[in-house]
């Protein structure tokens, strides 16, 4: 595919030109993009990261780019060396120095790289808060809150690390989880093979236990989350939901039967097997103003509307108009 670039900030230095781009990342004032060659290409506000183009390793390419929020990107290249550029402060200087790192995380303002060995090698804002990174090996896959980094390992064990009111404390002590399914802006839920959830983080935002955490029992899949609350489908085709009220961590719909939940900043939606919606949250978000009638089957999301296609292709849309609320076209396809 072909890049054309337009805006503000993010246009400073030219934007990218040409074809054939293969991966396009951006932080707060920047974006990098990976090309067919294995090259990257860079514009947007120098402090970001915008004026500056990693070169391409000997004999080698790059293979991907992750990038922090707040100023930084991170790309790994063909043998596994990790190249940081941006904001010093927020990741863009103190990544690895060797090679044979597998993939590269991000929160906010951090990464997290991971080796062939399991090892994690943290860098950037947050990373020594909240007891520091596990120094142990085995780990697989990395997952991140605005602040905080939560680690799952082959074993199914979680490591948690940084700011505890995003995270970085609290994670299970058990083992035989299977996957971090969903995150909010500062809490974490794990999922058990069983469909068994925890959740951990800052209780306003989903990390709370009990009444204010989420549901026991098995079963649960299909999580998703607001900025402040999670959502989950149950085994009975029933709806769960905690966190934040105003994000939608209650008064989501008791009934049966739903196939699906969708979710934008602040509201989810939930499909019935009929394909009638129901939808709760932030009034301003589309938590209200679902569409009657039945036969839809997906829905898509800005960050505060959402569009909901029928079996004939037309589509339904609610939410917030300077969003994508309203205007839906009105003929099928």
């Amino acid at each position: 595919p072909s890049a054309v670039t337009w805006g503000g900030a993010l246009a400073v230095g030219g934007g990218a030109s040409g074809s054939s781009f293969e991966l396009v990342r951006s932080n707060e004032l920047a974006w990098a993009v990976l090309d067919e060659t294995g090259a990257i290409r860079t514009w947007g506000a120098a402090s970001h990261g915008g004026t500056t183009t990693p070169s391409v390793p000997a004999g080698g390419r790059f293979t991907s780019i992750s990038s922090t929020k707040e100023g930084a990107f991170a790309a790994l290249d063909s043998s596994g060396f990790v190249h940081a550029w941006g904001d010093t402060t927020n990741g863009g200087i103190g990544g690895p120095t060797t090679g044979n790192f597998t993939n590269v995380y991000s929160t906010y303002d951090s990464f997290a790289a991971v080796h062939t060995t399991g090892t994690i090698f943290p860098w950037g804002g947050s990373v020594g808060t909240g007891g520091g990174p596990p120094s142990d090996d085995g780990y697989v896959k990395v997952f991140g809150t605005d602040k905080a980094f939560a680690a799952l390992k082959a074993d199914g064990s979680i490591s948690a690390w940084g700011p505890g009111d995003s995270g970085g404390t609290g994670a299970p002590s058990t083992a035989g989880w299977v996957d971090i399914p969903a995150t909010t802006l500062r809490a974490f839920v794990a999922i058990k093979a069983d469909g068994s959830l925890d959740a951990w983080g800052h209780a306003a935002s989903g990390g709370g236990s009990g009444t204010k955490g989420p549901p026991t029992g098995t079963g649960y899949s299909a999580v998703v989350s607001t900025l402040h609350a999670f959502a989950a489908l149950g085994s009975d085709q029933k709806v769960k939901a905690w966190g934040s009220n105003s994000y939608g961590g209650n008064a989501f719909p008791t009934d049966c039967c739903y196939t699906n939940i969708y979710a934008n900043e602040a509201a989810f939606v939930a499909l019935k097997t009929d394909g009638t919606l129901a939808s709760w949250g932030g009034s301003a978000y589309s938590g209200i103003g679902a569409p009657t009638g039945g036969d839809f089957s997906i829905v898509y999301s800005t960050l505060r509307a959402f569009v909901a296609v029928r079996m004939n292709g037309t589509l339904a849309s609610w939410g917030d108009a300077a969003y994508g609320g309203t205007g839906a076209p009105t003929d099928g396809d």
